[in-house]
Parts: structure tokens; sequence; C-alpha cells
């Protein structure tokens, strides 16, 4: 009989946490408007409001504060009642939410709910001249690190990997997705060309390349709101918040958009922070409208620290290229071969695309027949081989150009690589031997495993001089600018043109930083600290200057920076 009781009473918990506890609060808000004075047409537009999505967005989010639950009902009931006088408006939910808050008191799942209500009216009340509550953070324009979508080239006969793609964004039970697969099987491209489908579908798709710190990510969030005058872009974007109050108004934001959003994180596999788990299962946990895809290599050296977000995701492998495409793929890189050739190249390149894209291009200088025959081991097991075999009779020009790509993180200005040594014949090849590509805003870049391989190649000496012309180089940029304006105050100048030049010397710090080149490293940063924090990049701020002081301690300088204030006419 006790057994039976106490499966009644859980039964009844269970019941009461998941649905009663809801309709409970719900009823607090209904009876304090129908018992707050007022004009009969403002109570009517505030039932309407209680039992619309502005409960299941604000009213029962625990982390919205009683501050931003009551100003995006006062907004809401001033569109709703446009002839209403603003100030009795104001009056009548002033009464509504102190009666939510008397409604509330002591009870044992809402009490402390009531008490924050309580004193959020309580400092609303007060006389000027007393501490005022302080509402929303100062409002800033913030950065967006969003990039762009990668340009789907060479794309060959994955249909059934977009079937399924297709299928998890309709399953309104799975938020994530995850593309997963050995360097160079094709991740990247599946998901590009899934993104350029979803944009032609009507969602609004955003792509993030990592290294993407999750401080990067809410800011870029934050700067969505903005452009879409939502009012809490102030709190998603403040630093100071807490975490879980940003998440939450981010998610809001994304889930209360006409549009459905698409967002992609492109490499997470050198996802550095444990906080983006927690990202990942908080909107795995309230989202059911926008849709997380991730990308991340398998490697079998690293496959046991590969890190993938838990929750309710799918996990898809992304398989080696279809046999019967391998003709098609060899063509389109240039090597005309028959049926046969194909399938045996694709047997020698296991499958892999990089690896077939390898061997196409050396194929244009030697023989296929003879890369056949070459003893080269199973691609996933050891690429660096194949790259030493295949690379290595390119030209001279080639070689200098991909070793100079391969101290560039992000893709490249044309320019800057000439800068550095790289010459327009060499960038040419890599680009002809499909080694090194151009994005859509005309900047080069080459593929991770391929940039890693060259990266390994350079001597320290090679290192530090194109850092630090590099660095010379951006400096220039942001000289030349500069000197466009002259006459013109720093703070006239448009946001974009500011952050643009901001942009050049932040780089410009970081490659004087990788050639220990410490007076050029802080010259550079000394006038942009001051804007990273203006702009909410309290995060990248603070690694500047933990890196700036690195670089003086290096040097035995007692001071590392003079980080003032700076002169910007």
């Amino acid at each position: 009989m006790e057994g039976l009781v106490s499966l009644v009473d859980k039964v009844l918990g269970w019941f009461y946490h998941r649905v009663w506890r809801w309709r409970e609060l719900r009823g607090f808000y209904e009876r304090a408007v129908g018992e707050a004075k007022g004009d009969e047409a403002i109570k009517q537009a505030a039932l309407e409001i209680v039992r619309s999505d502005f409960f299941t967005e604000f009213i029962q989010r625990r982390t919205v504060t009683p501050e931003q639950e009551f100003s995006e009902f006062l907004k809401r009931l001033k569109e709703k009642c446009p002839k209403a006088d603003d100030f009795a408006i104001t009056e009548f939910l002033e009464d509504v939410y102190a009666r939510v808050a008397d409604q509330m008191e002591g009870h044992e799942t809402w009490g402390k709910r009531g008490d924050e209500i309580a004193e959020f009216l309580r400092q609303r009340r007060q006389p000027v001249g007393e501490t005022v509550f302080e509402r929303v953070p100062e409002q800033r324009t913030y950065p967006n690190h969003f990039s762009h979508i990668p340009k789907a080239s060479n794309f060959l006969d994955r249909e059934e990997e977009l079937k399924r793609l297709d299928e998890w964004l309709k399953d309104g039970e799975q938020t994530e997705c995850a593309l997963i697969g050995v360097g160079g099987q094709g991740k990247t491209y599946l998901a590009a060309k899934f993104a350029e489908e979803c944009l032609q579908n009507g969602w609004q798709v955003r792509w993030a390349d990592f290294p993407f710190t999750v401080e990067h990510f809410l800011l870029s969030i934050a700067s969505e709101m903005q452009n879409c005058g939502d009012q809490y872009a102030s709190i998603v974007g403040d630093p100071q918040q807490k975490f879980e109050v940003r998440i939450d108004n981010a998610i809001r934001f994304l889930e209360s958009q006409q549009q459905p959003w698409l967002i992609v994180l492109d490499d997470f596999h050198k996802a550095t922070e444990d906080k983006w788990q927690e990202v990942i299962a908080l909107f795995d946990q309230h989202c059911r409208k926008t849709k997380i895809l991730l990308t991340a290599r398998r490697e079998p050296e690293a496959f046991e620290e590969l890190k993938l977000p838990t929750g309710a995701h799918e996990i898809l492998d992304v398989p080696k290229l279809p046999r019967e495409v391998a003709k098609d793929y060899l063509q389109a890189l240039g090597l005309p071969v028959d049926d046969d050739r194909a399938e045996r190249i694709w047997e020698k390149c296991s499958g892999n695309p990089v690896a077939m894209k390898l061997f196409a291009q050396a194929a244009r200088r030697r023989s296929v027949e003879k890369l056949l025959q070459m003893p080269l081991p199973e691609w996933s097991e050891n690429a660096q081989k194949w790259m030493d075999e295949l690379l290595g009779d390119l030209s001279e020009l080639a070689k200098e150009a991909a070793k100079r790509l391969s101290i560039f993180d992000e893709p490249v200005e044309h320019d800057l690589l000439l800068a550095i040594g790289a010459t327009e014949e060499g960038l040419f090849d890599l680009q002809d031997y499909r080694l090194a590509e151009k994005t859509i805003d005309e900047r080069w870049q080459e593929h991770d495993l391929l940039r890693q391989y060259w990266k390994a190649k350079l001597s320290e000496e090679e290192r530090a001089s194109w850092h630090r012309l590099a660095g010379e180089w951006l400096k220039g940029q942001a000289e030349r600018i500069k000197a466009e304006q002259e006459g013109r105050k720093f703070e006239d100048w448009s946001l974009e043109l500011q952050q643009t030049w901001a942009n050049y010397l932040h780089r410009a710090f970081w490659h004087f930083a990788s050639a220990e080149a410490v007076k050029e490293a802080l010259k550079a940063a000394s006038p942009i600290t001051e804007l990273l924090d203006r702009w909410g990049e309290w995060d990248e701020n603070l690694r500047l200057c933990q890196k700036a002081l690195e670089l003086a301690r290096k040097v035995k300088m007692k001071k590392p920076s003079p980080f003032g204030r700076t002169n910007w006419q």
C-alpha cells in the first residue's frame, strides 16, 4: 500500500512539475489582469498577451528578469492599445505585477519569483535622487564575426547525404546535426551546399569558421538582433551579464523570428572552450525552429580526443566519394580519364576527395600509370606521405607561394601575399592545380590539411620574417585609411571604416607578435584596445593584452604597453 501511495505521489509530482505549475503560473497572471484597475480594452489586450507566445518566451523562462518581462509586456500592450494613454497603460501594468507578486508570496514554487517581482516594483517606484535601478546595459554597436558561406565547387553526387540533412532539418525534435569524416572527405563542401539550399528555401543561414569563441558567437547574435531592432541586443552583447541570461535571450530572438535560422559551426574539432558544450546543450534544450549544423574531423590519431556535443543531435558520417562519380570528379579537376582508370584512381585514393585532388594535379606532371604504381599507404593513415610524394615536383614558385599562404589561419589578400614574397605565377600555379582557391571576396586560401603540411616545412627564420612583413603590410593599410581621412575626427568616420581600420591593426599585432617584434606589436595594439572595449570585444581585448604582457616580459621590459587614450585626429 505504501508503495502505491509513493507511486501516486511521484506521478502527481511529475504532473505538477511538467504541466500544472505552468497552468498555475498562467493563472496568477490572468487573475491579476482581471482584478487590476484599468480600462476594459487594456485588460482584454493584456489577457491576449498573457495567452500568446509571450508566456513561453518571457514569463516561463527562468533566466528572463522581471524587468525584461515587464518591459516587453509594456511594449506589446502599447502596440495593442495605440489610442490609450501611456501613463494609464503603465499604471495598469504595475498594478498587474503587484497583484502577481501578492499571489506568489510564500508559495512553495513561486515565492522566490514573487519576491523578485516585488523588489523590481520597489526599485521602479523609487523617487528620483535615490539609487536608480539599472535596467538596460549601455547601447553599443556589436561586431559580427560570422563569415561567408564557402563556395561548394566541384560538388558531385552527395544527394543521399543532402537528403538525410533535409530530413534532419524537418525533424522538430533534433536541433543539432554533426557531419563527421576524415580530413578532406568533403564535410565543409557538403555543409556549404546544404547551406546554399537552405538560403534558397527561405532560411536565414550564418556560418562560423572555427576557431570561433563563444564570446564571438554571442556578439555576432547581438549584432543580428541590433539589425532587427531587438531591444535585448544590449543584454546578449554585454559580457557582464550572466552567461545563461545572454544565451537565453539569444535563443529567444532566434526562435521568435519569422524565418527559421540555420547556424553552421565549421571545423568544430578546433573548439578550445568547454563552454561550447554548454551552448550546444542549451540550444538543444530550448530550440524548436533554430538548427545547428557542425562539422568535425575524425582522424585515427585524434579520434579519442574528438568531443561532440551531447543531446538530441544526429551524427552523420560523411562517406567517401561514391565510386560511380569518380570519373566526373577527376574530369572536373582537369584530368580526363576513362572509366577503368577513374575506378583505379578512386581505389588508390580510398575515395577521399583531397587525395584525388592531389593525384589529379600530380598526374598533369607525371603519368597516371606511374602514379598508380607508387606504393602509397592508406590516405587516412598517412596523408603526409601522400603529400610528400605528390607535391614534391611542384614548381619552386608554387611551393614558395604555398609556404607563405600557410602562415595565415584565415583567407588572405592577394597583395598581402605578394608583399611577403609570393609571386603571381606561383599563386596561379596553385590555383591551376586546385591546391589553393579564392573565396567569394577574392582572398586566397588552401585546404586545412595542405596548410598544415606546408606550415610544417617552414624554418623559424622564414616564419618570423614573413609574419613581420605581413604585419608591416597590414599596418600600412591602416595608415593609408587614416591618411585618406585627414582632417576628420575618428568619431566622424563611419562605423564600417572604424572597424576596417582597427581590424588591420589587430591583425598586424598578431603577426608582429608571431615574429616576436615586440615594439611593433605594442605600437599596433595601443590604438585599438579602447575600441575593442567600446565594441564589447572584452575577451579579445584581454587576450591581446595578455599577449602584449607576455611579449614585454620576454624582452624584460618593465611596462608592456602605454595602452592609454589615443588622439584620433
